[in-house]
């Protein structure tokens, strides 16, 4: 939850959302939802090797790359998102893989160059040039819990790697535990941890990381 939708809330509904958590999620998710809201954010970094090997598709369908002349089909597959937006990202130079089936999408993800975008933390991170940042994937209410994500992600591989990828970057909450597990199966690993410290703008970011592949990462807040 951001910050404007924390001071919107009334205090019964700051209440009953705590509860909510706390039932569904434990203390320890109440408690860094309430420092996150505070002083203290941070997210996990999870790492990717490519090697264009694995393309297993379970049977569900081919992985092509979206194009502007696919944004009714990617509309029908998100109905609530911002086609000026989606142009913006292909415009940047942004790659949606998206897996269909029967002419329909039924998963996708995003993948961005240069810089990793968190607007969790208001952070943007400075990637090295054969990195990718993957975002916002999303599979179909009706195909989850058959492995389509999981399946997508394998039939990825070979596209990103002939588009110059070597590793893929992502960044997820560590009480989030049912995208970490999915991250993990698909051949994510976990690489280092990025978040801030501070109180409204004195903020002070940190980067901590094991990877051979990203010996460093600067981090910084974001622009504009």
């Amino acid at each position: 939850m951001s910050r404007r939708d924390f001071r919107s809330w009334s205090i019964a509904g700051v209440w009953r959302r705590a509860r909510e958590v706390l039932r569904q999620e434990g203390p320890r998710s109440l408690w860094f939802k309430i420092l996150g809201e505070i002083c203290y954010r941070r997210l996990l970094l999870l790492e990717r090797v490519l090697d264009g090997s694995k393309k297993e598709s379970g049977g569900l369908g081919p992985v092509s790359r979206l194009a502007t002349s696919d944004l009714d089909c990617y509309s029908r597959f998100q109905p609530d998102a911002d086609l000026a937006e989606i142009r913006r990202r292909l415009r940047r130079g942004d790659i949606c893989l998206a897996m269909n089936h029967e002419g329909e999408i039924i998963h996708a993800c995003w993948i961005r160059r240069g810089r990793a975008r968190s607007e969790y933390l208001d952070c943007e991170v400075e990637l090295p040039p054969d990195t990718g940042y993957a975002y916002e994937a999303f599979t179909k209410p009706e195909f989850r819990g058959r492995g389509v994500a999981n399946a997508g992600a394998h039939l990825m591989e070979a596209p990103l790697v002939e588009a110059g990828y070597r590793t893929v970057l992502s960044m997820i909450g560590p009480e989030n535990y049912a995208s970490l597990r999915f991250t993990q199966q698909a051949g994510h690993r976990i690489v280092g941890r990025i978040g801030y410290r501070g109180l409204g703008p004195w903020r002070r970011y940190f980067c901590k990381i094991h990877s051979t592949t990203f010996p460093v990462l600067s981090v910084e807040r974001r622009r504009g």
